[in-house]
């Protein structure tokens, strides 16, 4: 159910913004994200896929990817800290993108302090759109499953 939602708020954004080509994905290792992920490899529709992530997720972003055979077209970022990556884009190269597709959250916001949910919902995403504005994105999606049942994920 979740992955035919995401299809189609993926078809529906593609719809929106016809000629992009450079894609920036960040949390695509999650429940919501990795989906993202599979969707944005499996079209032709972007020829460029950078992931931003962390070392951890790395190996499951790998498997996406080659499950995809989408390897030619995906470059990926790994930073100890995703909030850092206001200073990283430079030195990883990334000068502009069409789309930013954020798919980052804490999982069980029941379960966290406040403090934790703040730092991840508000400021990291607040972070990332700062981030978007510097490479001249024209479109930020930005993608939630809170408080989704896991059952129906």
């Amino acid at each position: 159910m979740l992955t035919s939602q995401i299809t189609l708020l993926f078809l529906l954004f593609l719809i929106s913004y016809a000629s992009a080509q450079t894609a920036v994905v960040f949390g695509g290792s999650g429940a919501v994200g990795s989906e993202v992920l599979k969707s944005v490899l499996s079209d032709d529709f972007f020829t460029k896929v950078i992931v931003v992530g962390r070392p951890s997720s790395s190996k499951k972003i790998n498997d996406i990817v080659s499950s995809t055979a989408s390897e030619e077209k995906v470059t990926n970022i790994n930073l100890d800290r995703v909030e850092d990556i206001l200073f990283a884009s430079t030195s990883a190269g990334i000068e502009r993108a069409d789309a930013c597709l954020i798919a980052l959250g804490v999982s069980s916001p029941h379960h966290s302090n406040l403090q934790q949910w703040l730092s991840i919902e508000i400021d990291l995403i607040g972070t990332i759109a700062e981030f978007c504005n510097k490479i001249k994105v024209r479109s930020i999606t930005l993608l939630s499953a809170v408080d989704v049942e896991n059952e129906s994920a």
